[in-house]
């Protein structure tokens, strides 16, 4: 949901499939658009491509709200992205965590493209429950 400076809906937008997804980063794009980052557990509607319980996802919506693109990550394990920050080559960081059990959790950043493709990911191990809150460029 777009407001104005009022409090009044400009617009809104809902994206998703056949179980639940969830958005913890918005962030405005150079091109006025939106990029957004949380965790999908669905497979259908919105949603192409679900790799286990809950994936990391990502989606890009143009300045009225409308789907551009998204793209879903995960390997099987549990996996959230808590923030998104578009980097100086218009594509995107990513950083969240993936559940690996009960005993740890490790770091996971990824960097997309323009188009949302993943040009890398790494999960940095350390220890029990530790995950990335926050991401600066």
């Amino acid at each position: 949901m777009k407001i104005d400076a009022l409090g009044a809906v400009e617009w809104k937008s809902a994206f998703g499939g056949i179980s639940y997804e969830v958005a913890y980063s918005i962030k405005q794009t150079s091109d006025g658009g939106y990029i957004v980052a949380g965790l999908t557990a669905s497979l259908g509607g919105d949603v192409t491509e679900n790799f286990g319980y809950e994936d990391i996802w990502v989606l890009k919506l143009d300045t009225s709200g409308n789907l551009q693109w998204q793209k879903s990550f995960g390997d099987g394990e549990i996996q959230k992205a808590w923030e998104v920050q578009q980097t100086l080559d218009g594509g995107h960081i990513v950083t969240g965590y993936t559940y690996i059990g009960i005993i740890h959790s490790d770091y996971t950043v990824l960097k997309l493209d323009t188009n949302g493709d993943l040009e890398w990911q790494n999960n940095y191990q350390y220890g029990w429950e530790y995950c990335s809150f926050g991401a600066r460029i």
